[in-house]
């Protein structure tokens, strides 16, 4: 086993046997789970950015949160229910995989204590799949909040550099709007000119998410 897998919870969980999850790659942009699908596949994030979003049937997004490294998506394939939510990737990703049948085989029966009480936890989680602030307020508000988390959801070293489309299309935001509400947060000095996304002023954009 790698010595990266060894430091890694499903690694060292996988002790002595060699870890399950293989590792791959996706691009900003890319859907890793369908919202209403059950997953074939579950997906633990080691570097990037992901967006977890539920959509109305209008089409306008009812929740929206940002994960960094260290996530695991798609465990409801555990209760064989779908998932409540999409996932994006927001920027390039390396992920570690593994289908549900090797999932499901990994982790064992639910009739332990341990499997009751992931059972209890993930239909609790189920129930709370809404982050529902950050999508409160003003187009300028829910943009600075979702690039406040998004930030927060990296690494220090890891700067944000996201895509004006990928976040129109997180939040089911029309082009006109974000493109408004992204001069706005550039007027201000909370973004950097240009095409992508990038933070000048974390203070700023905190203030203006917050007002």
């Amino acid at each position: 086993m790698p010595w990266r897998c060894q430091t890694c919870k499903l690694g060292a969980a996988s002790l002595p046997q060699d870890c399950p999850f293989h590792e791959t790659r996706r691009p900003a942009g890319s859907v890793l789970l369908a919202e209403g699908e059950t997953p074939d596949v579950i997906w633990y994030l080691r570097r990037g950015r992901v967006a977890l979003g539920t959509v109305t049937e209008s089409g306008m997004d009812a929740s929206c949160a940002v994960r960094g490294p260290e996530t695991l998506l798609g465990i409801e394939v555990l209760l064989g229910e779908p998932v409540p939510y999409q996932v994006w990737s927001l920027t390039d990703v390396v992920l570690c995989a593994i289908d549900a049948v090797q999932f499901r085989a990994w982790t064992g029966s639910l009739n332990t204590p341990m499997g009751a009480v992931l059972d209890l936890t993930l239909r609790e989680a189920s129930r709370r799949v809404a982050d529902r602030q950050a999508l409160e307020g003003t187009a300028v508000q829910r943009i600075a909040r979702f690039l406040v988390a998004s930030h927060e959801a990296g690494s220090p070293d890891e700067p944000l550099d996201l895509q004006q489309r990928i976040i129109a299309r997180v939040l089911s935001m029309r082009p006109e709007t974000l493109s408004r509400a992204m001069a706005k947060l550039r007027e201000d000095d909370a973004l950097e000119p240009g095409r992508n996304v990038r933070i000048k002023d974390l203070d700023a954009l905190r203030r203006l998410a917050a007002n």
